[in-house]
């Protein structure tokens, strides 16, 4: 009988710890953890922080979203698609996850699937960004016209800069391959005319005017191997990328092979210049 406060004060303590306000100040606790370790680029830790707020909150679609992006940044795309898949089931109407999934499945090998979530999230809301993103994954499909059509639409409404500036050179990919040059060309001079030289637009500059013909291969990829290190990788990435197009262009099938071999041996997490190289060598038959 001594015993029975102590034993009810422990029923109490444990009550009051699985209490309807301590599980949601323990979910919003772990939610932090993970946005926090996002923000310091430990992608596995914000992953495993973000399944301990599932555990307690399994309903959570905004959870399941943040888990995916932390899947992503970590490199699993699979997982990141089925974590985006979730949060879809749980929110249909949210165009920024079908979005999501559509990057995640265009990451993973999936273009047509990407193709079909981006078009659902154009369905639902209209961006720039899923334009472009579309505009990726048909070119990856083989399917210029659509992917000169979505990446021009992107074109036309994305603010000035890096961003704006990747978007037409990738148009100007685009029509290469679809061996519409003098568009590719004029295109490519009609928005740099427009458009005011700045530091952060030198270096797409430069492969538009690789592109035109006026600046060589060698002399941009040359320039791509210089800087740091993490410049020389995203650069070569992109110059290898655009150097295999160009070559593919001018019937050069074995040195765009090289060239795309190359862009995909740089690959850097969330280019899609390596997806799309990857693409051109399973049909130049130089994919696995």
């Amino acid at each position: 009988m001594k015993r029975a406060p102590s034993i009810i004060a422990m029923l109490v303590l444990l009550s009051a710890c699985t209490s309807p306000e301590n599980r949601i100040r323990e979910f919003r606790d772990r939610v932090s953890t993970g946005e926090r370790k996002m923000q310091h680029g430990d992608a596995p830790g914000a992953v495993r922080a973000f399944e301990l707020a599932l555990d307690l909150e399994p309903e959570s679609a905004s959870t399941w979203f943040s888990l995916g992006e932390a899947l992503r940044a970590a490199g699993d795309e699979d997982g990141a698609a089925r974590a985006f898949s979730r949060a879809i089931e749980l929110n249909l109407d949210d165009a920024t996850v079908w979005f999501r999934r559509g990057k995640a499945k265009q990451a993973a090998g999936d273009p047509a699937g990407a193709v079909a979530d981006h078009t659902k999230a154009l369905s639902i809301r209209t961006a720039a960004e899923f334009y472009r993103a579309r505009g990726h994954s048909r070119f990856c499909l083989g399917d210029l016209d659509g992917a000169i059509a979505d990446l021009a639409e992107a074109g036309s409404t994305q603010k000035a800069g890096s961003n704006l500036d990747f978007t037409q050179l990738e148009l100007a990919a685009a029509r290469l391959r679809a061996n519409r040059r003098d568009e590719a060309i004029e295109g490519l001079k009609r928005h740099f005319r427009q458009n005011r030289p700045t530091m952060e637009s030198a270096w797409p500059r430069q492969i538009a005017e690789f592109l035109q013909g006026d600046f060589p291969e060698s002399e941009l990829l040359l320039t791509a191997r210089t800087g740091d290190e993490k410049t020389r990788k995203e650069r070569t990435c992109e110059a290898s990328f655009y150097a295999g197009v160009a070559r593919e262009a001018a019937g050069d099938d074995d040195g765009a092979i090289e060239r795309f071999r190359e862009c995909v041996g740089s690959s850097i997490p969330g280019f899609v210049e390596p997806d799309m190289a990857r693409a051109e060598l399973k049909r130049l038959g130089a994919g696995k």
